[in-house]
């Protein structure tokens, strides 16, 4: 599994990023993140980056790489369970969790559709208080252009496995 981190995460983390390009992963396996804040509240977007699909959790006590790692993976099981697609959880994506390359971010697609999800969650949270658990199943409805005018939920649904 591949992690790209933007440079703000990074600094939170306090760790030095390489970049990992060539390697060749399934689409299940490269997710990136992104740090925001809101009134004053740290908040990460992790975004698998063929699909967009997406999932927020708190920024607060995330310090370390390890942290972060078990939080992601953990936080990455239970919506994907709540969305019922444990088969896939358990088949395809924990077994790439036993080695995550932590690496720099390398699509500016990714980034800017990223870019937009995070205005989009400013947004719903100025308007409803949401947990960022919450949070992440509005975010999965919205329809993005980058994976052709579908929701991130379908499009991860329609990933090949083979991909």
């Amino acid at each position: 599994m591949i992690l790209r981190i933007t440079e703000n995460l990074a600094k939170k983390l306090t760790i030095a990023l390489c970049r990992t390009e060539g390697e060749k992963v399934s689409a299940f396996e490269e997710w990136y993140a992104n740090l925001f804040t809101f009134q004053r509240t740290q908040y990460i977007l992790v975004t698998n980056a063929k699909s967009l699909f997406s999932f927020v959790m708190y920024g607060k006590g995330i310090s370390n790489d390890n942290i972060f790692l078990q939080r992601t993976v953990s936080e990455l099981g239970e919506i994907l369970r709540d969305y019922e697609l444990d088969l896939i959880w358990q088949r395809i994506i924990i077994p790439t969790t036993g080695k995550v390359a932590i690496s720099k971010t390398s699509s500016k697609a990714v980034l800017g559709s990223m870019n937009d999800m995070i205005f989009q969650a400013k947004c719903i949270l100025e308007s409803d208080e949401l947990s960022p658990y919450d949070l992440s199943f509005e975010l999965n409805k919205i329809i993005f252009k980058y994976i052709a005018y579908k929701k991130p939920i379908e499009a991860f649904r329609d990933l090949s496995i083979n991909d």
